[in-house]
């Protein structure tokens, strides 16, 4: 059973708790703008990034290279971080689905392989972010919640899960997602145009 905390708070304290995620943390992102996305993505990246973290952004909803132009257009340096290994941005085809289907093993097996990469690098652990919106796009919605669910409320790795939702993806009848969803994280962060809601879940 879990208890839920609704706090009411502004998109600084939002962004604060976003900056301070610490391994095993993994946190679903509802947002409803395109800039409240890139708000919480890039800083989460950013922030950790000059915590000594690598990061790797899942583009799904952008191409790639709409990320890099976003990221630069952020004031992100995007080439050096690249190259230096510190930032990866990585196509969801071939990641999340692969041939048309999804496999959540093997999908976690990448993120344990891109972990153990960037540790062996000098990197403190990895913090990672995707955007899940593919899954909706190619209707592939029950293989979703079996990939959340086996990730775990908190990641069994020591790296850091930022799993970003956009909310018109669960209007006709999707509703009902939200709340499986939620399930599967230890966090929860909701982003609106005039404000924003986190609510914190924990086992009682």
């Amino acid at each position: 059973m879990s208890r839920i905390e609704e706090l009411l708070c502004s998109k600084d304290e939002v962004l604060k708790f976003i900056r301070e995620m610490e391994p095993h943390n993994h946190v679903i992102l509802f947002y409803e703008t395109e800039e409240d996305k890139r708000d919480a993505l890039f800083t989460y990246l950013v922030s950790g990034i000059e915590r000594g973290y690598a990061g790797a952004y899942v583009a799904g909803e952008d191409t790639p290279v709409q990320v890099r132009e976003y990221m630069k257009e952020y004031g992100i340096d995007v080439e050096s971080l690249e190259r230096e290994g510190a930032l990866m941005i990585i196509n969801y085809d071939g990641w999340y689905i692969k041939s048309g289907k999804v496999d959540p093993a093997y999908t976690i097996n990448l993120w344990l392989r891109l972990f153990n990469k960037v540790r062996e690098r000098g990197f403190k652990s990895l913090r990672a972010c995707g955007e899940m919106t593919v899954f909706f796009k190619h209707n592939l919605i029950e293989d979703l919640l079996k990939y959340e669910e086996m990730l775990h409320r908190r990641l069994e790795l020591a790296m850091m899960g930022l799993c970003a939702y956009n909310m018109r993806d669960f209007l006709g009848g999707r509703e009902s997602l939200l709340l499986e969803l939620i399930k599967s994280h230890e966090y929860v962060i909701i982003l609106g145009p005039r404000k924003a809601l986190t609510i914190v879940k924990a086992s009682v």
